[in-house]
């Protein structure tokens, strides 16, 4: 075995986290409003930013979005509901 390759590390996310219910509620209030633009990292901040491994299925409320800005993060799982984003 090739000792040069690293592991992945399998975070699980935390779904009682002040970071993952900031997420969910980010996300609740861009498809509330019809933004155009998700950008996580800039209501959460780069702390509870750092803390978020997977989005939530909720992220296929947003019908609106055109952007989605995750450049830095941590994310190891996307749910499939992101590709419900272009119906």
């Amino acid at each position: 075995m090739d000792n040069n390759i690293s592991k992945i590390r399998n975070d699980i996310q935390d779904r009682n986290s002040e970071a993952w219910i900031k997420l969910c509620e980010y996300v609740e209030y861009i498809a509330k409003k019809g933004k155009k633009e998700f950008s996580p990292r800039e209501y959460l901040g780069d702390e509870l930013f750092a803390q978020i491994y997977t989005l939530p299925e909720s992220i296929g409320k947003l019908k609106k979005v055109k952007k989605i800005w995750l450049y830095g993060s941590n994310l190891k799982r996307i749910p499939p509901e992101i590709g419900e984003m272009k119906s």
